[in-house]
């Protein structure tokens, strides 16, 4: 089922008539005369190739492939429009076109065409497909605010799991995200979580929750890079967070210092730099 908006398919059915305006017009002025099917064809592909990703990286190729779909049909009711605008006005003028026979130029384009979708295709399965993760961190937890410079505790944090990126940035991971340290002992079945880490203005950041029974408790926010080569967690404990006074837990870090920085580093907080 389609989920876009009104809006959005006027839009793209917009797109889909100048699409297919400048086809024709490319075809008549080059006397190509499969040219805008050529288009059609191609548009058609794309879309296939969309959906096919879905699979792999839904959180980029859900919305476009609709998009993509709708243009592709816009296009050919478009072009199937147009194309008996234009035969009726040449019957009308009795003009004729002389078409060329330029299958070369074609076959050229649509072996172009299909290196480039399989290359893009190929790529994007290899990019996103899970893989296994299994980091285990030495790091720190600290509290913020210039008060609160004594409090360090060392942590031992390890994710565990599947990691599937997306090609927008961020990914999935669906697995065992530990942490264990003072007052603080999330192993076994109590660390299963499910990550979507999304690229934004504060950085890759996902929301870490973990559900034991029918209750979910959210941990609070995790920022990280590299396959989680390096992890800042922002700790909410089911309330709120403040850059003044909040719960971090940094790792690898051996020390506040290190575990402030490498806070700073990935969560850029509206530009507070954290103290």
């Amino acid at each position: 089922m389609i989920s876009l908006s009104l809006i959005d398919i006027l839009d793209w059915f917009f797109i889909a008539f100048i699409l297919m305006l400048l086809a024709n017009l490319v075809k008549l002025i080059g006397r190509v005369k499969d040219f805008d099917w050529l288009i059609l064809v191609l548009t058609a592909a794309l879309t296939l190739v969309f959906l096919i990703l879905v699979n792999f990286d839904g959180y980029t190729f859900e919305g476009l492939w609709e998009k993509f779909l709708v243009l592709t049909i816009s296009a050919f009711i478009i072009n199937f429009a147009m194309k008996k605008a234009i035969e009726d006005f040449f019957i009308k003028k009795k003009k004729t076109v002389n078409w060329r026979n330029d299958r070369a130029f074609m076959m050229s384009v649509v072996i172009t065409s299909a290196i480039i979708l399989i290359s893009f295709l190929s790529y994007s399965i290899w990019y996103t497909i899970p893989r296994d993760i299994d980091q285990t961190h030495q790091g720190i937890h600290f509290q913020l605010g210039e008060g609160n410079q004594d409090y360090e505790e060392p942590v031992t944090i390890r994710v565990k799991g599947d990691w599937r990126r997306s090609l927008s940035g961020g990914g999935y991971f669906d697995g065992n995200f530990e942490i264990v340290g003072d007052g603080i002992r999330i192993t076994g079945d109590e660390a299963a979580t499910t990550l979507r880490v999304l690229p934004d203005h504060m950085g890759n950041r996902g929301y870490l929750h973990y559900r034991s029974t029918d209750v979910i408790f959210n941990f609070g926010d995790v920022y990280m890079e590299d396959d989680f080569e390096a992890i800042s967690v922002a700790r909410s404990d089911n309330g709120s967070w403040t850059s003044s006074d909040g719960w971090v837990i940094s790792a690898p870090a051996n020390t506040r210092d290190q575990g402030l920085e490498l806070a700073n580093e990935l969560h850029p907080y509206r530009g507070i730099k954290f103290e």
